[in-house]
């Protein structure tokens, strides 16, 4: 029997149905195989399901770890891609990836502890921030949030949805271009509009797919934003928000004040700063 023969494959693939997750059934999807070889372009990205890109097994084949079939729920626009364990400073935690195929972007699914669907889930919606998250900008409070959120969910359980689309979805070089106008006097709301894009051209679709995937529909959501509140409700997801806001600096004071004022952020301010 030749190792590239689907029989052997067959033989070799292992996977465990039971125990994925705690918590209640959730809607499956089906999983079918296909053992035929992948054709490779080197010109066109493959987004292939995790399924079709499995290593073939070492000689012993008793040896191989097994691998686990997914079960919960997900869509063909995110679909679920693959998971690790990464432990940090902050905590243990498993790390999920998904693939929003309209765009090519990959989002993660931070989670710590075990996901009870039955039960309220602490959530927080992080979009990417290079500035902020990386170099730890104070032009923003991106990193403050990012690292309240991690702190949170290593102590109580939950998930940090890191959804990637930078500069509020104009990407990270208008980002710099933002950034330019705004050190010639105008706020980031400005800033955008001068450089042709609305405001905030951000998407939660893929947030609801990815907590649609762990079968939640309620959650206690760490945000400022009633942006994502909304998203998140019109979508049939229960929302209890919980404040989240960090004490500002003098690099980043006007950056909120105009969050709070032209994009409706939930934010309060000591007397003091304004």
């Amino acid at each position: 029997m030749g190792r590239s023969s689907p029989s052997w494959n067959l033989i070799c693939l292992k996977f465990e149905l039971n125990n994925f997750l705690a918590g209640p059934p959730v809607p499956a999807t089906l999983v079918t195989l296909d053992l035929r070889p992948i054709q490779i372009s080197t010109n066109v990205p493959i987004f292939a399901p995790i399924l079709d890109r499995i290593p073939m097994c070492p000689d012993n084949a008793s040896s191989a770890k097994p691998l686990e079939l997914v079960t919960q729920f997900q869509t063909d626009a995110v679909p679920f891609v693959a998971k690790a364990e990464v432990p940090s400073r902050f905590g243990k935690f498993t790390v999920y990836g998904f693939l929003e195929k309209a765009t090519g972007k990959e989002h993660m699914a931070i989670v710590a502890g075990e996901i009870d669907a039955r039960k309220r889930i602490p959530v927080r919606i992080h979009s990417e921030c290079w500035t902020g998250d990386v170099l730890g900008s104070l032009k923003c409070d991106c990193r403050d949030q990012l690292e309240m959120a991690l702190h949170h969910i290593a102590e109580h359980g939950g998930i940090v949805l890191y959804l990637r689309q930078e500069g509020r979805g104009i990407g990270l070089l208008n980002k710099l271009k933002a950034y330019a106008l705004q050190e010639r006097g105008m706020d980031t709301v400005e800033a955008n509009q001068a450089l042709g894009f609305a405001d905030d051209l951000r998407s939660y679709t893929s947030a609801i797919e990815m907590l649609r995937f762990f079968g939640i529909r309620k959650v206690r959501l760490l945000t400022n934003n009633p942006k994502k509140i909304a998203a998140l409700e019109d979508a049939g997801i229960e929302v209890h928000r919980e404040a989240h806001q960090q004490a500002s600096n003098p690099h980043n004071l006007r950056y909120l004040k105009t969050k709070a004022k032209k994009s409706g952020h939930l934010l309060n301010f000591r007397e003091e700063e304004l």
